[in-house]
């Protein structure tokens, strides 16, 4: 799954500026299950953003059964 999460942010948030797709600013690296992140703050703020909608999206699909 933290794959699949790095891969998200990889290719939503500023996909140029990612180093390994040659930018010069962005890393991201897990690291026992936790997300390492080198970008600029405005990036920041929209990972930040990007990572609350992820956790709704989970708990509106595993919030309680009926």
């Amino acid at each position: 799954m933290i794959d699949q999460i790095v891969k998200l942010v990889d290719d939503t948030v500023a996909p140029d500026d990612w180093k390994d797709n040659g930018g010069g600013v962005g890393e991201i690296h897990d690291l026992a299950g936790r997300l390492i992140i080198r970008q600029s703050f405005e990036n920041h703020r929209q990972i930040i953003w990007l990572m609350e909608q992820l956790r709704e999206a989970r708990s509106r699909t595993s919030g309680p059964s009926q």
